[in-house]
């Protein structure tokens, strides 16, 4: 059987969900980065200026 829980065990969150300051700066770089790949492919490609004859 379970021990029934506590005060202190109650209060204290899960250490899965926690939001950390690891975790926020991992998330924080990886949309960083994928925010500059796709503004990376959105860009027009720079071509030589071709006049019609």
């Amino acid at each position: 059987m379970a021990p029934e829980p506590t005060a202190e065990t109650a209060q204290r969150p899960s250490p899965t969900r926690r939001l950390n300051k690891r975790r926020l700066i991992r998330w924080a770089a990886i949309g960083g980065a994928l925010i500059l790949a796709v503004l990376a492919c959105w860009q027009d490609p720079v071509y030589a200026p071709v006049t019609p004859p």
